[in-house]
């Protein structure tokens, strides 16, 4: 039997449909059920209304601040720690090839030759986040666009539910990843995973050195990214590195220092500061397509800046280094970059769903750019057709 890794990237989803999983607790869980929420918001009735039957859930229960996206966002976290999903680890993230750059990617590296995401350099077969964006939301819209409106039997509209289903998933975690500046970050520390560093934050400055109370603070990090749990010999147990910063704790601090505790003023705080403004302001040339490989590239490169110049540097522009301590000035300073991003993520979600539902407004744009991605639609549906032949 050939190895899943050595299977194509949609044949080998297909696969793992019927899998079952155990779910462990989820790292970064806010900052996915903050993207989600945001891009549920922006919906159209219709499109929730589909997503809400996909789920197979309810409809909205108004008395829980979790939208239905939201309470899936963490799924695709949830089951990679799971052997059958092992294979999902780097579908998270973007290694960007820092050691293929003579001299390495370091924050001074302004327009630096090979310091810049390439798709062909840097999500070899696909295998990255951009990638898997691309193929989850090619079988979600191909569902939508080509086959809806077929005569199936009730086997091959079974295997399509839970197609959609763990599809839609896929696309919103990752997603959010993507808008993660340290999940586009340099090969040579692993995303900032390898970047040990010291908190010397905490809302008591009185007890600002207190490990204990800095544990009972901030999220540590207990997985490494591709899932793997930290025993407790590991270099990173109790510790921070880098990139549990930017996945956990600079929401932590804001939420816990600026808005009382509460997700929810943190959430409308980036609606209004973000989303809004940002939506006044929208250029129609912005590509949101997550079908097109060019379009989620561009997101990606877009992390990949705010990771090399925000996120690897100290607020006086100095590289940070494994042994490095990070103050409530890093945290704050890098507060309206993780703002950003999150609410550009469920903006951006919000359209790469419309367009892969057939729910968009704008048919002319959505035929526009469905022609443009006719090829890779095929693919799919080609790899999609034999398996099932396979399967029947």
């Amino acid at each position: 039997m050939r190895s899943l890794l050595h299977l194509p990237l949609t044949t080998t989803i297909l696969l793992l449909l019927h899998i079952q999983s155990t779910t462990v607790q989820a790292w970064g869980k806010e900052g996915h059920e903050l993207v989600a929420n945001i891009a549920y918001s922006l919906l159209s009735p219709t499109a929730r209304s589909l997503i809400v039957n996909i789920l197979r859930t309810t409809s909205d229960d108004d008395t829980d601040f979790l939208s239905p996206l939201a309470k899936i966002a963490n799924w695709a976290d949830e089951v990679r720690v799971h052997p059958q999903y092992k294979w999902t680890g780097h579908l998270h993230y973007v290694d960007v090839h820092d050691d293929d750059v003579d001299g390495g990617c370091h924050p001074s590296d302004f327009d630096k030759d090979g310091c810049a995401f390439d798709y062909a350099r840097d999500c070899d077969k696909d295998e990255c986040a951009v990638g898997a964006i691309v193929n989850f939301t090619n079988i979600l819209s191909s569902y939508y666009h080509h086959h809806e409106n077929d005569s199936v039997d009730k086997e091959e509209d079974d295997i399509w539910v839970e197609m959609k289903a763990t599809s839609l998933k896929f696309i919103t975690h990752i997603v959010g990843d993507v808008h993660q500046p340290l999940h586009v970050s340099r090969s040579t520390d692993t995303g900032g995973n390898d970047i040990t560093v010291k908190l010397t934050s905490s809302n008591n400055e009185e007890e600002e050195e207190d490990e204990d109370d800095l544990e009972a603070l901030y999220s540590y990090p207990t997985t490494d990214r591709n899932g793997n749990l930290y025993g407790h010999g590991h270099s990173h147990h109790h510790s921070h590195n880098l990139h549990s910063v930017w996945d956990t704790t600079i929401i932590q601090h804001a939420i816990s220092k600026f808005y009382q505790g509460s997700f929810e003023s943190f959430q409308q705080s980036i609606e209004q500061d973000v989303v809004s403004k940002t939506l006044q302001t929208f250029s129609s040339s912005e590509c949101m397509d997550g079908r097109n490989k060019d379009c989620v590239s561009t997101w990606a490169q877009e992390s990949w800046n705010y990771a090399l110049h925000s996120a690897y540097a100290h607020v006086d522009g100095t590289e940070i280094s494994t042994g490095d301590s990070l103050s409530d000035d890093y945290l704050e300073g890098r507060l309206e970059v993780v703002k950003k991003c999150l609410g550009m993520g469920g903006i951006r979600l919000a359209r790469v769903l419309e367009l892969a539902l057939g729910t968009a407004e704008g048919k002319e744009e959505e035929l526009s750019i469905m022609v443009e991605d006719k090829k890779e639609e095929e693919l799919s549906l080609k790899k999609m057709s034999a398996l099932r032949g396979a399967l029947s």
